[in-house]
C-alpha cells in the first residue's frame, strides 16, 4: 500500500544514514582481501581510516546505498502488506527483495573496502567489467537464504507484539 511504501521509504533512509558509518567499519574488519585485517578491532580501523584517508572514508558507498535501500525498504513493506500482511508475506517480499538488495550491497562493499578515491560509478563500471552483471549477485544465494527466514521472523515478531495487550 501507499502508507507502507512511504513508511518504508522513510525508515529506509533513516536507517541508511544512522548506520552507514558504522557498516563501513564493520566490513573493513570482515575483508581479508586488505590490510584491515592486521588491526586490533573497530576503534583501530577508524582511527586508520579518519587520519589516513579522512571522514569521507567513513561515508564511502553512502550515495548508491541511499539512492537504492530507502526504495527497497519501501517495495518490502509494500510488498508484506500485498501479500497479506503475514509473516509468510514477510518471507516472500524478503525474499523478492533480495533480488533489489544484492546488487546495492556488492556495489556498497566493493566501495567500503577500497582504499583509494575511486567513486561510486567507476566502481561499478570496474564490477561490470570485471565480470557483467553476475558482479552484482555475487553472495545472492546466502542473502537470500538468510533473509527469507530473517524477514519471515521480523514480521512474525512485529505482528505478535501488535497483538499483545495495551
Amino acid at each position: 500500500t501507499t502508507s507502507a511504501a512511504g513508511a518504508g521509504l522513510a525508515s529506509g533512509a533513516a536507517q541508511v544514514l544512522a548506520e552507514h558509518p558504522l557498516d563501513t567499519i564493520k566490513i573493513r574488519l570482515q575483508s581479508r582481501a586488505l590490510a584491515f585485517d592486521v588491526l586490533e578491532g573497530p576503534r583501530a580501523v577508524a582511527s586508520k581510516a579518519l587520519s589516513e584517508e579522512g571522514v569521507s572514508a567513513l561515508f564511502r558507498g553512502l550515495v548508491p546505498r541511499l539512492l537504492t535501500y530507502a526504495p527497497v525498504k519501501s517495495t518490502l513493506f509494500a510488498q508484506y502488506d500485498f501479500y497479506g500482511g503475514t509473516p509468510w508475506a514477510g518471507a516472500l517480499a524478503g525474499g523478492c527483495n533480495t533480488l533489489l538488495s544484492c546488487p546495492v550491497d556488492a556495489l556498497k562493499s566493493r566501495v567500503q573496502t577500497r582504499q583509494d578515491t575511486m567513486g561510486w560509478p567507476a566502481v561499478m563500471r570496474q564490477m561490470y567489467l570485471e565480470g557483467g552483471l553476475t558482479a552484482f549477485y555475487r553472495g545472492w544465494l546466502p542473502l537470500f537464504c538468510r533473509d527469507v527466514p530473517g524477514y519471515f521472523l521480523l514480521f512474525g515478531v512485529y505482528d505478535y507484539g501488535r497483538e499483545l495487550p495495551q
